[in-house]
């Protein structure tokens, strides 16, 4: 269930979306006056060539005021590098004779939900995927107070449509999988990691990333999720993760001071000081998909040393002194000893 006060959209790697014409005006209407919670988010479905299929969608008008609404399908497209997403304003024509909907019009009184099934009927002719957007709207927008432009309130919910049908391939790569460095004095590690759909399906991988000591792999240190937020992923896209290791001691974290200005402060939490981290380590990222038929892993690997160089300059720096004072001391005992040895030699002497 997603709420348009919090929009969390998760598609081909993309955590929080600027919509071409709809994010940027929904973003200005009150939530208060416009609020629609809509589920399941995303819509996805498997259907067979000629199939039709049909898809529920239930929408709950969280707002105080009854709305009169509408439902569209449109197409979009993903700016690279950016993965900006852009909704085109109108409904692609194929969608327009493959998709319909029980009600292109409806109203929701306040508090209210209404269900609406979409239905999918593709032909015996259609691809191996379809991605588009189902967009809920108003029918009419309201004018503004200050009678300017009128206000155009949406909620955009991506549908997903794999064919299956013989040729339809899933398979995905790690294109890429580094760090934001090799060398650390503390943590956090911070790590990136690029998964890319090289087949003709929409695949949605999981996994997990594991740091190990190269002396012990069998158990890890640390096992952070991958693709948490379980987005999907469009034929020939990617999705582009960020995961950090911050188990360690003392830690580098992000602050803000008075003024809002954010800057990294090193933390000491002695509770943590089982966590000192110091020496050689490995990072073994296992993302799995499904190629219709099973699981299947694929692996990338990196290492990276963690070495609190100042930490280690300050005790070596104390053994010096200690080691220094120990032979001053060792010294003047030895002095002090052969001192009396003569003398006593020269007592007996006499």
């Amino acid at each position: 269930m997603r709420r348009i006060r919090r929009p969390i959209f998760t598609l081909v790697g993309v955590l929080s979306l600027l919509f071409s014409g709809y994010a940027a005006n929904a973003a200005t209407v009150p939530s208060s006056d416009f609020s629609l919670e809509v589920s399941p988010s995303p819509l996805v479905v498997d259907v067979q060539p000629g199939e039709q299929k049909t898809i529920t969608l239930k929408i709950r008008n969280a707002s105080t005021r009854a709305e009169q609404l509408k439902i569209e399908s449109r197409g979009f497209s993903i700016a690279h590098p950016s993965e900006q997403i852009n909704i085109t304003q109108n409904t692609p024509a194929d969608l327009a004779q493959w998709v319909h909907y029980s009600h292109p019009t409806f109203s929701i009184a306040a508090g209210q939900w209404f269900t609406q099934t979409i239905t999918i009927d593709l032909p015996d002719s259609a691809g191996f995927s379809y991605p588009f957007v189902v967009v809920v709207s108003r029918q009419a927008n309201p004018e503004r107070p200050d009678g300017g432009a009128a206000i155009r309130a949406s909620i955009a919910v991506f549908t997903l449509v794999n064919i299956d049908k013989p040729g339809a391939t899933r398979k995905l790569e790690i294109e890429s999988f580094t760090l934001d460095r090799s060398f650390y004095e503390y943590l956090p590690a911070t790590f990136n990691i690029t998964l890319k759909n090289t087949s003709n399906s929409i695949t949605q991988p999981y996994g997990n990333l594991y740091i190990q000591n190269p002396g012990n792999e069998s158990e890890p240190l640390a096992v952070l999720p991958v693709n948490q937020s379980a987005a999907y992923i469009l034929p020939g896209g990617t999705k582009k993760i960020t995961s950090s290791w911050t188990d360690g001691f003392p830690i580098y974290k992000t602050v803000s001071d008075k003024d809002g200005k954010e800057h990294k402060e090193l933390e000491w939490n002695w509770e943590d000081i089982a966590h000192f981290r110091f020496g050689h380590y490995t990072a073994k990222v296992v993302a799995v998909y499904n190629d219709g038929i099973r699981d299947v892993p694929v692996i990338g690997e990196v290492s990276f040393w963690v070495i609190p160089w100042r930490i280690l300059l300050g005790v070596l720096v104390l053994l010096v002194i200690l080691g220094f004072g120990l032979w001053s001391i060792i010294k003047r005992v030895a002095h002090h000893t052969k001192h009396i040895v003569r003398r006593n030699s020269g007592e007996k002497g006499a």
